[in-house]
Protein backbone atom coordinates (compact mmCIF):
# COMPACT_ATOMS: atom_id res chain seq x y z
CA UNK A 1 0.00 0.00 0.00
CA UNK A 2 1.56 3.48 -0.94
CA UNK A 3 0.37 5.96 1.77
CA UNK A 4 0.84 9.73 0.45
CA UNK A 5 1.75 12.37 3.40
CA UNK A 6 -0.79 14.66 1.95
CA UNK A 7 -3.33 11.85 2.15
CA UNK A 8 -6.64 12.90 4.65
CA UNK A 9 -7.30 10.79 7.55
CA UNK A 10 -10.19 11.49 10.04
CA UNK A 11 -9.33 9.88 13.68
CA UNK A 12 -12.20 8.26 15.50
CA UNK A 13 -11.46 7.94 19.32
CA UNK A 14 -13.64 5.23 21.59
CA UNK A 15 -12.25 7.03 25.13
CA UNK A 16 -13.91 4.03 26.79
CA UNK A 17 -16.14 0.72 27.21
CA UNK A 18 -15.34 -2.38 28.49
CA UNK A 19 -12.23 -0.88 30.30
CA UNK A 20 -13.84 -0.17 33.79
CA UNK A 21 -10.32 1.95 34.51
CA UNK A 22 -11.77 4.43 31.26
CA UNK A 23 -13.61 7.65 32.20
CA UNK A 24 -17.09 6.76 32.75
CA UNK A 25 -18.20 10.17 34.20
CA UNK A 26 -19.18 13.03 32.54
CA UNK A 27 -16.88 15.15 34.38
CA UNK A 28 -14.14 12.35 33.21
CA UNK A 29 -15.44 12.02 29.21
CA UNK A 30 -15.35 15.50 28.98
CA UNK A 31 -11.72 16.13 30.00
CA UNK A 32 -10.76 13.03 27.75
CA UNK A 33 -13.30 13.88 24.95
CA UNK A 34 -11.21 17.59 24.67
CA UNK A 35 -7.93 16.73 25.23
CA UNK A 36 -8.59 14.08 22.07
CA UNK A 37 -9.99 17.07 20.05
CA UNK A 38 -6.88 18.62 20.99
CA UNK A 39 -4.61 15.77 19.66
CA UNK A 40 -6.40 15.63 16.26
CA UNK A 41 -9.49 13.37 16.45
CA UNK A 42 -12.73 14.48 14.34
CA UNK A 43 -15.05 11.99 15.88
CA UNK A 44 -15.31 10.61 20.01
CA UNK A 45 -17.56 8.35 20.95
CA UNK A 46 -17.93 7.17 24.08
CA UNK A 47 -20.29 5.16 27.10
CA UNK A 48 -21.82 6.50 30.01
CA UNK A 49 -21.93 5.03 33.36
CA UNK A 50 -25.86 3.56 33.92
CA UNK A 51 -28.37 2.06 31.66
CA UNK A 52 -31.88 3.81 31.94
CA UNK A 53 -34.69 5.40 30.26
CA UNK A 54 -33.40 7.37 27.07
CA UNK A 55 -34.27 10.74 27.96
CA UNK A 56 -32.10 10.02 31.57
CA UNK A 57 -29.18 8.69 29.02
CA UNK A 58 -29.44 11.31 26.73
CA UNK A 59 -29.49 14.13 29.67
CA UNK A 60 -26.11 12.23 31.21
CA UNK A 61 -24.25 11.96 27.62
CA UNK A 62 -24.76 15.81 27.45
CA UNK A 63 -23.88 16.15 30.85
CA UNK A 64 -20.27 14.83 29.66
CA UNK A 65 -20.82 16.30 25.99
CA UNK A 66 -22.20 20.54 27.04
CA UNK A 67 -18.31 21.55 27.94
CA UNK A 68 -16.51 20.24 25.06
CA UNK A 69 -19.09 21.57 22.55
CA UNK A 70 -18.97 25.21 24.67
CA UNK A 71 -15.61 25.53 23.25
CA UNK A 72 -15.38 23.82 20.06
CA UNK A 73 -19.51 23.69 18.81
CA UNK A 74 -18.32 21.67 15.76
CA UNK A 75 -17.34 18.03 18.07
CA UNK A 76 -18.51 14.77 16.30
CA UNK A 77 -19.18 13.11 19.18
CA UNK A 78 -21.88 10.06 19.41
CA UNK A 79 -23.53 7.83 21.90
CA UNK A 80 -24.22 3.86 22.32
CA UNK A 81 -27.62 3.16 22.17
CA UNK A 82 -29.26 2.64 25.54
CA UNK A 83 -29.53 -1.15 26.47
CA UNK A 84 -33.07 -1.10 27.96
CA UNK A 85 -36.54 -1.40 26.68
CA UNK A 86 -37.90 -1.40 22.83
CA UNK A 87 -35.56 -0.44 20.46
CA UNK A 88 -37.35 2.87 19.85
CA UNK A 89 -37.13 3.65 23.36
CA UNK A 90 -33.71 3.52 22.99
CA UNK A 91 -32.95 5.38 19.78
CA UNK A 92 -35.44 8.33 21.26
CA UNK A 93 -32.33 9.14 23.38
CA UNK A 94 -30.17 10.06 20.49
CA UNK A 95 -32.50 12.12 19.00
CA UNK A 96 -32.66 14.27 22.17
CA UNK A 97 -28.41 13.94 22.01
CA UNK A 98 -28.46 15.09 17.65
CA UNK A 99 -30.93 17.73 19.22
CA UNK A 100 -28.42 19.87 21.23
CA UNK A 101 -26.45 19.43 18.14
CA UNK A 102 -24.12 16.84 19.66
CA UNK A 103 -24.55 14.54 16.82
CA UNK A 104 -25.55 13.95 13.24
CA UNK A 105 -29.52 12.89 13.58
CA UNK A 106 -28.01 9.80 11.62
CA UNK A 107 -25.06 9.01 12.22
CA UNK A 108 -22.54 6.90 10.45
CA UNK A 109 -23.01 3.84 13.19
CA UNK A 110 -26.59 3.67 12.82
CA UNK A 111 -27.59 0.70 11.20
CA UNK A 112 -31.36 1.58 11.08
CA UNK A 113 -32.48 4.88 12.42
CA UNK A 114 -36.57 5.14 13.24
CA UNK A 115 -36.21 9.17 13.63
Amino acid sequence: MNIRTDDAVIIEVAINGANQSAPRLPEEIAACAASCFDLGAAIVHNHIDFFGAADAAAARYLEGWQPVLATRPEALLYPTINGVGAVEERWRGRARCASASAIPARSTSDPVSPM
